[in-house]
């Protein structure tokens, strides 16, 4: 789980900077924001569920 999210930050953070969004105008910088938040939290509980599931199975 911590080697996806690590993944994922280097990518929205690689597309951050190739897509110099740093220049762009504030609403766009909130929805790259919200995009690589709601990414982040599905992979997150995504791995915390299959984690509860394998623990249930013992």
């Amino acid at each position: 789980m911590v080697l996806w999210v690590l993944a994922i930050d280097v990518v929205a953070i690689t597309v951050y900077y190739v897509a110099h969004l740093s220049r762009a105008d504030e609403r766009t910088r909130m929805v790259f924001t919200f995009t690589w938040s709601i990414v982040t939290i599905v992979v997150v509980l995504t791995a915390l569920r299959r984690i509860r599931i394998a623990r249930r199975g013992r």
